[in-house]
C-alpha cells in the first residue's frame, strides 16, 4: 500500500476543467463507490477552477488560476486531459512530448487541443456523459492499478481472463514495479467509454443520473430548436431576446429576493451606523487630539517671537529755572 498505509498520508487535486468537469465528478463516484477510504482519509483536497467545485462537494459530503500547492510527497491527481498524473485518460497519439505547466503535465497532441475547447464552449449533454463515464473508468484503472480493489473489473469488462493470482492477490501474476514502496500494477487495461456496452453493471447510480440528465424533450418545438436551422435562429435572435431575458431573469432574481428585503435592510442599517460611528470617533480624535500641559519654568524666546526691549531709564525734560 506504501504511502496509502498511515492514514491522513495523501491528498486529493482536481484540476481545472471548464465543462469537462463531469470528468472529475465520474472519478469521485468511483472512488466514493469503490474506495471510500481515499475520500474519507484524505489529508487535504485541492481543487482549481470547476475543480474547486468538487473538492467542495467532497468536503461538504453533498452529491454534485494558479492551479494548486501541496504540501504532503504524496497528492492523487485527477485530470481530464492526457498526461501522466494519476487519473487521467489514455492518449492514443504517438506524440510522446508534455508540457508542464501549472503543476502538471499536459501531453501534447489533438486530443488535448480539443479538449481544451471544450472546456470553453459547452459540448453536448451526451458528449458529457461520455466523459463522466470515462473520468469513473480512468479512476477504477487507477484503483486496481494499485491493488485497492477487491476484483479485477476491468479485466471482466474487456472479456480477458485476468492473471492467475500467484500469492493470494488478484494481481499477483501481473508484472509489478517498486515506485516508493508502492506495487503498480502495468497490465491492467485501459478501457474506453465504448468498450462498455452496460455501464450499469459498472454504477447503477452514476448511470441513472446520466439518463436523466439527458433526457431531453421530445415535443416538435423543442426538437426545432435543437435542430441546425433552430439554432442558427436563435443567434440571429439573439439581440432581440437577449433584453427580454436580462429582464425575465432579473425580475426573477428580485421577486425572489423581497422576502428577504427587511432583514437586508436593517443588516445594511446596522453596517452603515457602526461605520459613521468609527468616522466619527476618528475624526474627533485627530481634530481635539491630545491637549499638552504648560511647561514650567523659564520660557526662551523662540526665534519667531519678538524680542523685548531691555529696560531704558524713562527721560525727564530738564527744567529750566
Amino acid at each position: 500500500m506504501g504511502f496509502l498505509e498511515e492514514e491522513g498520508s495523501w491528498n486529493l487535486s482536481f484540476s481545472g476543467a471548464g465543462y469537462l468537469c463531469a470528468y472529475q465528478v465520474g472519478a469521485t463516484e468511483c472512488l466514493r463507490q469503490r474506495a471510500p477510504r481515499l475520500l474519507q482519509g484524505a489529508r487535504r483536497i485541492y481543487g482549481s477552477s470547476s475543480g474547486a467545485l468538487n473538492a467542495v462537494s467532497i468536503v461538504c459530503g453533498e452529491s454534485v488560476g494558479d492551479l494548486p500547492f501541496a504540501d504532503c510527497p504524496s497528492t492523487i491527481t485527477v485530470s481530464p486531459f492526457h498526461g501522466t498524473v494519476d487519473i487521467c485518460p489514455q492518449s492514443t497519439s504517438p506524440s510522446l512530448h508534455e508540457l508542464n505547466a501549472f503543476n502538471f503535465s499536459f501531453q501534447i497532441s489533438t486530443e488535448n487541443f480539443f479538449l481544451g475547447f471544450m472546456c470553453l464552449i459547452p459540448p453536448s449533454v451526451e458528449v458529457v456523459a461520455d466523459s463522466c463515464r470515462q473520468g469513473y473508468l480512468d479512476a477504477l484503472r487507477f484503483l486496481e492499478r494499485r491493488g485497492l480493489t477487491k476484483e479485477p473489473v476491468l479485466w471482466t469488462l474487456v472479456s480477458k481472463e485476468p492473471p492467475a493470482p500467484a500469492d493470494g492477490n488478484w494481481d499477483g501474476g501481473c508484472d509489478q514495479c517498486q515506485k516508493g514502496g508502492l506495487s503498480l500494477n502495468w497490465k491492467v487495461p485501459h478501457v474506453q467509454v465504448k468498450d462498455v456496452p452496460n455501464f450499469e453493471q459498472l454504477s447503477p447510480e452514476l448511470e441513472a443520473a446520466l439518463k436523466k440528465a439527458c433526457t431531453r424533450d421530445p415535443s416538435r418545438w423543442a426538437c426545432f430548436w435543437r435542430s441546425g436551422p433552430g439554432q442558427v435562429l436563435t443567434y440571429l435572435l439573439l439581440p432581440c431576446t437577449l433584453p427580454f431575458e436580462y429582464i425575465y431573469f432579473r425580475s426573477r432574481r428580485l421577486v425572489a429576493w423581497l422576502p428577504d428585503v427587511p432583514a437586508d435592510l436593517w443588516w445594511m442599517q446596522g453596517l452603515l451606523r457602526s461605520v459613521a460611528l468609527e468616522v466619527f470617533s476618528r475624526t474627533k480624535a485627530q481634530l481635539l487630539g491630545p491637549v499638552s500641559p504648560p511647561a514650567t519654568g523659564v520660557l526662551e524666546a523662540s526665534p519667531l517671537q519678538p524680542q523685548i526691549a531691555p529696560h531704558r531709564e524713562e527721560l525727564r525734560p530738564i527744567h529750566q529755572a
